[in-house]
């Protein structure tokens, strides 16, 4: 059965800071979601097909990102010039800045006219 239309029903992007897992909307609940752990997405069967693309990080797996990211944002230090005669110093990242950015296209098919070739495709030309 053909689909209903090409393209995506909806796209959504969102970016989320650093937080603990049971505070919505933050990078470990996302994460959380994602990994489908126990209490985040229960409505949501199966097991989750996670693709991690870097842009600078050298973690591939996703439930291993969030304590990176978190590693990462704590050790970073942004370099601040200050308004007292010019003088530069080093200030941390503030604890809400954002930490993830994620993307969330909805397929336009239903499970009845799902093909595997066809989400091949679809999840190709949305991740270009």
């Amino acid at each position: 059965m053909a689909s209903r239309r090409d393209g995506f029903q909806f796209l959504r992007f969102q970016g989320y800071p650093r937080g603990p897992r049971h505070k919505r909307g933050t990078l470990s609940a996302i994460l959380a979601e994602g990994l489908r752990m126990p209490g985040h997405i229960s409505h949501l069967p199966g097991s989750p097909h996670i693709e991690v693309y870097r842009v600078d990080s050298p973690i591939s797996e996703a439930a291993k990102l969030g304590d990176w990211i978190n590693e990462q944002m704590s050790e970073a230090r942004n370099q601040v010039e200050g308004a007292r005669g010019g003088s530069k110093y080093t200030r941390a990242v503030a604890s809400n800045s954002l930490a993830i950015g994620a993307c969330i296209i909805s397929h336009p098919e239903t499970m009845e006219e799902y093909s595997a070739e066809r989400f091949k495709v679809f999840s190709e030309e949305t991740t270009q």
